[in-house]
């Protein structure tokens, strides 16, 4: 079976990835994170790839942070960086 370790999408004509309001509303129901797993997001503009990160939902603070993908126990996750190559 398949785990999924993470959410990718673009926002397309960025310098700079950021974890926009709009992110924040489909990330979140009721308040709280619908998935506890990182959100990649690339910027890209005239079509290439500016900058990219990866955003995990803190629940001290109630709002998304800038994050590392680490392995865990169960599974063989891939560090962000080679997760971003895959993407980029």
């Amino acid at each position: 079976k398949g785990k999924v370790v993470a959410l990718y999408h673009s926002h397309t004509n960025h310098d700079k990835s950021h974890f926009s309001g709009s992110d924040v509303t489909h990330a979140l129901k009721d308040g709280k994170p619908i998935y506890d797993i990182p959100f990649i997001v690339v910027a890209s503009k005239d079509g290439k790839v500016h900058d990219r990160k990866a955003y995990q939902h803190n629940a001290q603070t109630n709002s998304f942070v800038e994050s590392q993908v680490k392995p865990t126990p169960k599974s063989k996750l891939l560090y962000l960086k080679q997760l971003l190559a895959k993407v980029a």
